[in-house]
């Protein structure tokens, strides 16, 4: 069996066995629990005798999609997802009187969600540049592979954040719905302990999901790229000893080493040796020149990854705030769940959190330009014969204005301000331990970010001193 049909029928189980523990997630637990119900506020306890059809039905999922999954074709998304749509469809009449079942039309829905979101992400195409005929040039191969790759770790964060952004507030809500179903304290904690559960249950599909497939791409992007930067430059198979050209047949090669044998005194052997010592001056230039092409196709590489990192940091410079909302409104969800004064403390600890984070970054983005201006520039500038290229920091750093709004220690200012004014909101309401905790932990946490500030700045100096400043 091929590594890519192997590859085809492992993904096709994965699907299979999702599915049918969705099936089994939308139909099963409602069997259990509702006869334990008797506050329901519409219903009673309920029994289901038409149960024991979620058996076969389940079997049939698991089959129909393995089947479904190991043929490549045109709209697979829909079919593989068509057995547990007509499942749970057929599921309906089984849990009567509520029709359709609470639990059923919930996990239906999300886990149709996540499964064609996971069949999606699966038949993309990632295209791989070495494979286009005529080849394309190594740097534009290199570009093309960094743009797909960008666009997965895009995808790949995205699904992160939009999941730990319904997370919260998809417990939270379904804890508040047990409290309007049923009564009894008794029968909420046990909706409570299978809600729990049912989250579960979907963040461990989305981790072998959407987050796999995406995650996947990534791999596959990086492995695109390390083939292309370690492929041998063009030519260089060709030998470059100086007594016969690439190609050369024996023979020729025979011929060759005789008349170079012969007595300098004829003339044939004189103009033979004399035509031998160029063609070995002629190799020695030709592989010079493949040498210095090697080497500035390295050089290239190895810069275009150190602006990938300073693209990193301007790239979370603008992304802090959005971040910064959104975990507020995060640990806003988790009002009433949480005790005040911790949640106080969660909320102060974003903004010096989120600045360990821009700090780091910035850290790395500038020691990848130190390490341009002060390592790879000259090395560069030896083959090149000049200092005209890479031009933009060292024209930037020499025209840029001042400007307030990047001052180098807003950071640290801003990231100390967060513990003192939660202190002072807390100074309004009974004081304790916790808060004198709290404010230590991120009044460090604020400490390191001044720390990070500080060398950053050495960087800075450094850089500066490198381009002549």
């Amino acid at each position: 069996m091929t590594p890519q049909k192997t590859n085809t029928v492992a993904f096709a189980w994965r699907m299979a066995i999702a599915m049918l523990l969705g099936y089994l997630l939308a139909t099963i637990p409602q069997v259990i629990l509702d006869p334990l119900l008797f506050s329901h506020v519409a219903f009673h306890d309920r029994h289901y005798p038409q149960a024991w059809l979620v058996a076969p039905i389940a079997i049939s999922v698991l089959i129909t999609t393995f089947l479904a999954a190991c043929r490549e074709r045109k709209h697979r998304t829909v079919i593989v997802m068509l057995p547990f749509t007509v499942a749970c469809v057929l599921s309906i009449p089984i849990f009567t009187p509520e029709l359709p079942h609470g639990n059923l039309t919930f996990v239906f829905v999300v886990w149709l969600v996540l499964g064609m979101s996971t069949m999606w992400l699966h038949d993309l195409s990632l295209n791989n540049p070495a494979d286009r005929v005529p080849l394309p040039a190594e740097s534009v191969q290199i570009e093309y592979i960094k743009e797909q790759l960008a666009i997965w770790k895009a995808c790949t964060f995205g699904i992160v954040a939009l999941y730990l952004g319904l997370l919260v507030t998809t417990l939270k809500e379904l804890h508040a719905f047990n409290h309007d179903i049923v009564e009894d304290k008794a029968e909420i904690f046990l909706l409570d302990i299978y809600n729990n559960f049912q989250v579960m249950m979907l963040s461990l599909f989305v981790l072998v999901g959407p987050l796999y497939e995406a995650s996947m791409k990534v791999i596959a992007a990086n492995g695109f790229l390390l083939s292309v930067v370690n492929s041998p430059p063009k030519g260089a198979e060709c030998s470059a000893r100086i007594h016969v050209p690439c190609g050369m047949a024996a023979s020729e090669k025979e011929t060759a080493m005789a008349d170079l044998k012969t007595p300098l005194g004829q003339p044939d052997a004189v103009f033979k040796t004399h035509e031998a010592n160029h063609s070995q001056t002629d190799q020695e230039a030709s592989g010079n020149k493949r040498d210095a092409s090697a080497l500035v196709q390295f050089y290239s590489v190895e810069y275009s990854a150190m602006m990938s990192a300073v693209s990193l940091w301007k790239n979370l410079q603008y992304g802090l705030w959005p971040i910064v909302l959104w975990a507020y409104y995060l640990l806003e969800q988790l009002t009433g769940i949480v005790p005040p004064n911790i949640l106080v403390w969660l909320m102060a600890a974003v903004l010096p959190v989120g600045y360990i984070a821009f700090q780091s970054a910035m850290l790395d983005a500038l020691s990848s330009v130190l390490y341009i201006e002060k390592n790879l520039r000259p090395l560069a500038a030896e083959i090149a014969g000049t200092q005209s290229f890479w031009l933009h920091e060292r024209s930037y750093r020499r025209s840029r204005p001042s400007n307030l709004a990047y001052g180098r220690y807003w950071p640290p200012a801003i990231a100390l301000t967060s513990p003192v004014v939660a202190f002072v909101y807390r100074c309004f309401h009974s004081i304790g331990w916790i808060d004198g905790l709290g404010f230590l932990t991120i009044l460090c946490i604020a400490g390191y970010v001044y720390y990070l500030t500080v060398k950053g700045k050495h960087l800075d100096v450094q850089i500066d001193a490198a381009v002549g400043l």
